[in-house]
């Protein structure tokens, strides 16, 4: 999970909302109670040497939480570097208004989704500070930066970059009130959504952004960064994503630093090793300047050892260096750490003080392993109840882990009542969501007709989702149905292909089993193994159906390889 986070990172940008601690050393304490949505835009923010930037949190909320904190360091930093008459001459005036370069219009989208709840088909980042500099004060919503094909956004007219600020009537601040809404508005319901679309497909928009971003204006630089990493123009174009971010990044500003890190960090092919110890030194330029959104994923490519050699210690360094900055992000890599005793010493007590912390300032990964300590009793009382209670919050913040939590216990009657139907439901959201284990475990109710009837060949369909997305347990489950025709034609053929699949991919049962249960399994099958075998280099004896020392070597072989082809 911590290793998708890095990955998420480059799919939405530097500032992804991560609620941090609100307080810095000798500002006051805030006085009012903070918004979900203002603590996420105040964190995107915050961290920022820049007054400009510091001011959008003062014109939104004049009267917020965090207003004397801002107040303090625009007065600290306009003491360091005042601006003169000449220096504000040469500045571009921001843009005046939202209204000013799109337009407020209504689609109608039917739902989709199962068990009553309603899906809308989209995914999208809370509008922070950078987006309100690049599109106007004025703009407040979530924007969509992923539709799912043939969803109920797509099929209602979205487009990727709209901004939906209002459905049916109500205002949306983050993807958990666009959850909330559509989820109680239902399957089936047509719903409103109000959206903001810049005029002319955003060619206006991105041209003045453009001027700006070539003017050394780096958050416009990153703004133009996030909507070419959106694909508004047809595909994900990753060539200028890299080239403004970097052109932020070399104007001073940290968020771009790790936004271009991120992009670095998730590219493939020959250049990787080059691009990933780019990403590395930005990552600790940005660290060693102060800034807590670099100091995770930093920690993180040494934990891995991408871009450098692996240094746990190092890793777990910078996770402390981060929670101490206030990273929930950070504060939960260290949890794991200390829960393992990697890179640190083992701890879990210390651990679970750091989940709780990570999870109360909004950390979703962190209140599912909140719930996982208490179910299993480390560093804290055993207690199903408040597990349930932690894996609850993580599924309405929407962690996969969490729902699928969350299923489980309703599934295996864990700190709540038995009920199949609850853990279909969860279980079949985290599967929607993407979730591999999400997908074996709607397989196997359906495979066993519990919460829903039973369907063997609903069972096989779900079960070959998970594979493909790389579950290897599925895969050598798809081994069994596929030999034997369970919700499948039998192919033996195809059968072995997914059991040389899993096996490769190091899953441990299905390596011992093939031997262990050689007499199940069909002449044809076995021949089919040892050909497979054969192909991949690991066999050189007869196809004979014979599955004897040769075949078991041959397995063993395989196992080393660790490379997962199904």
């Amino acid at each position: 999970m911590l290793a998708a986070a890095l990955l998420l990172l480059a799919l939405l940008s530097a500032s992804t909302p991560s609620p941090v601690r609100a307080q810095a050393a000798g500002a006051p304490a805030p006085t009012v109670s903070a918004t979900e949505v203002e603590v996420i835009f105040w964190n995107s923010v915050k961290d920022s040497n820049d007054a400009a930037l510091l001011r959008t949190y003062l014109d939104r909320y004049p009267s917020g939480a965090f207003a004397p904190i801002a107040k303090l360091k625009i007065e600290r930093l306009n003491a360091q570097a005042p601006l003169t008459p000449s220096d504000r001459a040469g500045e571009e005036p921001p843009l005046s208004s939202a209204q000013s370069y799109g337009r407020q219009q209504v689609l109608r989208a039917t739902l989709g989704g199962s068990s009553g709840r309603g899906v809308l088909g989209v995914r999208g980042q809370t509008l922070d500070a950078f987006w309100q500099i690049a599109i106007g004060p004025e703009a407040k919503g979530v924007i969509v930066w992923e539709l799912v094909p043939g969803g109920a956004a797509a099929q209602g007219g979205l487009r990727l970059g709209d901004i939906v600020t209002r459905i049916e009537g109500h205002d949306v601040a983050t993807m958990a009130d666009v959850a909330r809404l559509v989820g109680q508005a239902g399957a089936g319901k047509e719903v409103a959504l109000q959206i903001w679309r810049p005029d002319g497909d955003y060619k206006t928009f991105v041209a003045r952004l453009t001027s700006r971003a070539n003017k050394q204006d780096a958050h416009a630089a990153l703004a133009l960064a996030n909507l070419y990493q959106l694909g508004i123009f047809g595909s994900k174009d990753v060539p200028e994503v890299l080239k403004w971010q970097r052109k932020g990044a070399e104007s001073g500003s940290m968020a771009a630093m790790v936004a271009l890190a991120a992009t670095l960090g998730a590219s493939q092919g020959p250049e990787r090793e080059k691009n990933l110890t780019e990403a590395l030194r930005w990552l600790r330029k940005a660290s060693e300047a102060g800034d807590p959104r670099a100091m995770y994923p930093l920690g993180a490519m040494y934990a891995s050892g991408r871009g450098t050699g692996k240094d746990e210690a190092e890793a777990a360094r910078w996770y402390r260096k981060g929670a101490d900055a206030g990273s929930p992000d950070a504060m939960a890599a260290l949890a794991l750490a200390q829960f393992n005793g990697t890179g640190v010493a083992k701890d879990e007590v210390a651990a679970t003080a750091l989940l709780r912390k990570a999870a109360d300032a909004g950390n979703a990964f962190a209140m599912t392993m909140l719930g996982a300590a208490y179910a299993d009793g480390r560093g804290i009382p055993k207690d199903e109840v408040e597990a349930v209670r932690w894996y609850r919050r993580a599924a309405d913040a929407g962690d996969n882990e969490g729902i699928y939590r969350l299923g489980w216990a309703f599934n295996n009657a864990r700190g709540v009542p038995k009920d199949d139907v609850q853990a279909m439901n969860n279980f079949r959201r985290a599967a929607d969501n993407g979730l591999a284990a999400g997908m074996v475990a709607v397989g196997d109710l359906h495979a066993g007709g519990f919460g829903t009837p039973k369907d063997d060949a609903e069972a096989t369909r779900w079960y070959r989702k998970a594979a493909d997305a790389g579950d290897t347990g599925a895969m050598y489950t798809m081994a069994i149905r596929s030999e034997f025709g369970l919700g499948a034609t039998k192919d033996s053929e195809a059968a072995a292909q997914w059991a040389i699949a899993s096996v490769k991919g190091g899953f441990e049962y299905a390596r011992t089993q093939l031997i262990a249960e050689a007499g199940k399994w069909s002449d044809d099958f076995r021949r089919a193994l040892q050909r497979k075998l054969k192909e991949e280099g690991h066999y050189a004896g007869d196809i004979d159906g014979r599955m004897g020392g040769g075949v078991k070597e041959a397995l063993d072989r395989l196992a080393k390889s660790q490379t997962v082809s199904p």
